[in-house]
């Protein structure tokens, strides 16, 4: 079962952390995208799923899967979809996805491994949305991480009211994992460092913004497509669903329809 958290932000805060601890303990040979990706869709299920976020006025219940590509793609729509579907116990909810192309600082440079602008642009037309999801070895942080100014300024305000401990504190100013609006390498044409001026913590990016149904796509094609139901568009290479129950009790162990098609993706198993 999942972990609990006080709040988004905590569970921002908690899984920034872990999310940091897997990406520094990766060897040289093991610094890929793919082993990285699934590393953190596997790592994320595991402590998201069955997690109650103990949030003022009513619990928010999570329950997560993640499925990889089956096989080789033909036509690959980005690295990791992110299915989100929000359940307010009544007939107004949500259901969106982010798309995320992930890219690996490389090992002992300031550049990012090959960025391919026309992939870029194919994902972009379709799916306006879309982050670059960097790993880094090293921290991404200080005056190069701009946008990690409101990160740190939400984080400072919360220990000054006594939410955060104090040794937590100096995490906040730095990330292993951060994402990049798409457009920005595409018009920049920067395939560096530079781009994390621009950049927010993932794991604020997952708890503050998509599971607040914020900076997602809804349109019904591009829907199909993360559920490995669109030919024309192609599949992820991997996906995690999060069903967030809000005020609504469930059971995380009953399966959740996401319409996922078992032909073109595999759920993933649970490690022991």
């Amino acid at each position: 079962m999942g972990t609990n958290f006080d709040d988004f932000f905590d569970l921002s805060l908690q899984t920034d952390a872990a999310l940091g601890s897997l990406i520094r303990r990766l060897t040289r040979d093991l610094w890929m995208e793919d082993h990285i990706t699934l590393s953190i869709v596997q790592m994320l299920r595991d402590r998201l799923h069955g997690a109650e976020i103990k949030r003022r006025g009513y619990p928010v219940h999570l329950a997560v899967n993640a499925f990889k590509a089956t096989g080789a793609l033909e036509t690959k729509y980005g690295d990791l979809a992110i299915i989100v579907q929000l359940d307010f116990g009544d007939e107004a909810g949500l259901e969106g996805v982010a798309f995320l192309e992930a890219k690996k600082r490389e090992w002992g440079s300031n550049k990012l491994a090959a960025i391919q602008k026309g992939q870029f642009k194919r994902l972009q037309r379709s799916a306006h949305y879309t982050r670059l999801l960097v790993y880094d070895k090293d921290p991404i942080s200080g005056a190069a991480m701009g946008a990690n100014d409101e990160w740190m300024r939400l984080g400072l305000w919360r220990r000054f009211y006594g939410e955060i401990p104090a040794e937590a504190a100096h995490r906040l100013p730095h990330t292993h994992a951060a994402v990049v609006p798409l457009g920005i390498p595409i018009h920049a044409g920067r395939t560096d460092t530079w781009l994390y001026r621009f950049a927010l913590p993932f794991a604020a990016q997952l708890g503050l913004r998509y599971l607040q149904g914020i900076d997602l796509e809804t349109e019904t094609k591009v829907l199909a497509a993360a559920k490995g139901r669109s030919e024309k568009l192609g599949v992820p290479s991997f996906v995690l669903t999060v069903r967030a129950g809000h005020g609504v009790p469930g059971d995380p162990d009953q399966p959740h329809d996401f319409g996922i098609d078992g032909d073109n993706l595999e759920e993933l198993q649970i490690r022991g």
